[in-house]
């Protein structure tokens, strides 16, 4: 006879499975032989979590004689999609009444195409891209920046690694740098410039061989007719380089260089 209100409701619970079975029979095992067993309860009992994964031993959240409360759920509308009108226009042909959206889906649905119930995008590349959204999104970029094969790349390699696997969907970019922002190991570990922060002094050159930087390199190792020198122009906007050896730099030189090498290449500067 059970007395113990907590093996009463065990009792309970043995009897409610009986039910499923046809026929049962119960055998006593003496405690010599249910050692074993028994050190396995004892152990789930008192197992640290952190140790569930190196012994095999079942953990149970919750005792089977616990009641489940139910929960009241409710369905959520989803936003819409950014592919709902290329799905649509694929599939049905229907189109927003906006001309000038209208022209846009048409625009874009040429690089897509329906495989299945999935939209597929087609790269420039020529790789096919399974088009994702939203929290598949997140998914995709929690996998690749923090899974087993991650290594907390920055957003725009997490965003081209995605395009490498065959994902694709119009705001990875964005995502993938906000991803990295948010993310705790990247903002605790991220190496920091130890130089001191300064305003900067960009040059603005607005079109091609307007302006150039020049410099003289020396002196060299001699060379044929002693030119120990070189005079090196370069261009801001393009990068491009003149370059001249030299065997002195007197101001005749100098000029003879630029006459030659850039105004009468390039026009005046």
């Amino acid at each position: 006879m059970t007395k113990h209100p907590r093996i009463i409701l065990y009792l309970d619970k043995v009897q409610e499975l009986l039910k499923a079975f046809p026929t049962f029979t119960i055998q006593q095992v003496p405690g010599a032989e249910n050692a074993h067993a028994d050190a396995l309860a004892s152990l789930g009992s008192t197992l640290d979590t952190q140790f569930r994964r190196s012994i095999p031993v079942e953990h149970l959240d919750r005792p089977s004689i616990e009641e489940i409360e139910l929960i009241d759920t409710m369905q959520i509308d989803e936003d819409p999609s950014w592919q709902d009108p290329i799905i649509d226009y694929l599939t049905n042909g229907n189109l927003p009444t906006d001309k000038s959206e209208a022209r846009k889906v048409q625009q874009k649905a040429v690089r897509y195409y329906m495989h299945g119930n999935k939209l597929i995008r087609r790269s420039y590349s020529g790789r096919h891209l399974t088009c994702i959204k939203y929290p598949q999104t997140l998914e995709v970029l929690c996998k690749i920046h923090d899974g087993e094969c991650g290594n907390h790349s920055g957003g725009r390699s997490l965003a081209q690694k995605a395009l490498n696997i065959g994902y694709f969907w119009p705001t990875m970019r964005h995502d993938s740098a906000e991803y990295v922002k948010k993310c705790d190991h990247c903002q605790r570990y991220k190496p920091i410039p130890n130089l001191p922060s300064e305003v900067y002094h960009p040059q603005n050159s607005p079109w091609p061989f307007m302006q150039w930087a020049i410099d003289l390199v020396g002196p060299l190792p001699p060379a044929p007719a002693k030119k120990e020198m070189m005079i090196i122009a370069t261009d801001y906007f393009t990068k491009w380089i003149e370059v001249e050896a030299l065997s002195s730099t007197k101001e005749a030189d100098v000029e003879r260089f630029i006459w030659r090498n850039i105004i009468c290449q390039f026009g005046w500067p």
